[in-house]
């Protein structure tokens, strides 16, 4: 066997050796499993990216994003934290997916938000709102906001948000002479500074009331417009339904 004839048998072989490039779910919707939990997704074709799914809340197929449910993840970060996430996607735990995960799971295909939130004075009760259309925009657009109005029990607090970009503590891109992110401890999409900001400092329930006014997980709508800070918060996508 001559030199060549031997070189392309091991290129036909290597070929018929190769795994098929693995076909992941775009995001929780298609996976076609029901159980709630971990999964890894590709929305755009740019690689992997591992996910929290609910796959129990109307009808499921969720993309859960954000999470608080207690004081053992600060969300007071830095720009880059907020672009890449951080926290540990689990049922339980408190996480932020990162805002450049949300500009790939919002940038190709229509999706809708909902956000579930509870608060001290109203236990094991959630109250919601659903925004049918939502995007974020990239890194050179500042992770800017776009959304529809909000409808159900919770009120629409984001929706005044609305066209702002994102902050935190060191990079100020809201319309107040203030630092919203640095002065709230959270990131955002601040405006002046806020109507509602689930990334605010968790505060625990025996510690209302020694905080500042605003201080918290706030949501100013309906039932939760008087709330100091809420006990849970939590927002995920899905396509439209």
């Amino acid at each position: 066997m001559g030199l060549q004839s031997f070189c392309l048998l091991i290129v036909m072989l290597s070929i018929s050796f190769t795994r098929p490039a693995e076909c992941l779910p775009k995001d929780c919707s298609e996976v076609t499993k029901s159980r709630t939990g971990l999964y890894r997704i590709d929305p755009d074709g740019k690689g992997a990216i591992k996910v929290f799914c609910d796959m129990k809340t109307d009808g499921g197929g969720w993309t859960v994003f954000q999470r608080r449910i207690n004081d053992r993840k600060d969300f007071s970060r830095n720009w880059t934290e907020y672009k890449n996430g951080f926290g540990s996607l689990g049922r339980r735990t408190s996480f932020w997916l990162g805002n450049e995960n949300l500009h790939r799971l919002t940038a190709n295909r229509r999706v809708s938000l909902r956000v579930e939130l509870e608060a001290w004075n109203h236990p094991h009760k959630t109250l919601t709102t659903t925004y049918k259309e939502f995007y974020v925009g990239d890194e050179a657009s500042l992770y800017q906001i776009t959304l529809s109005k909000g409808k159900g029990s919770a009120g629409d607090a984001l929706r005044p948000h609305r066209s702002m970009p994102f902050s935190t503590k060191d990079r100020d891109n809201d319309k107040s002479q203030r630092n919203c992110a640095e002065r709230y401890k959270g990131g955002w999409w601040y405006k002046s500074c806020f109507y509602c900001n689930l990334n605010g400092e968790y505060i625990n329930r025996e510690d209302i009331g020694k905080d500042p006014h605003h201080f918290g997980i706030v949501w100013r709508k309906k039932k939760l417009r008087k709330e100091t800070s809420l006990k849970f918060s939590e927002m995920k996508l899905r396509p439209p339904m």
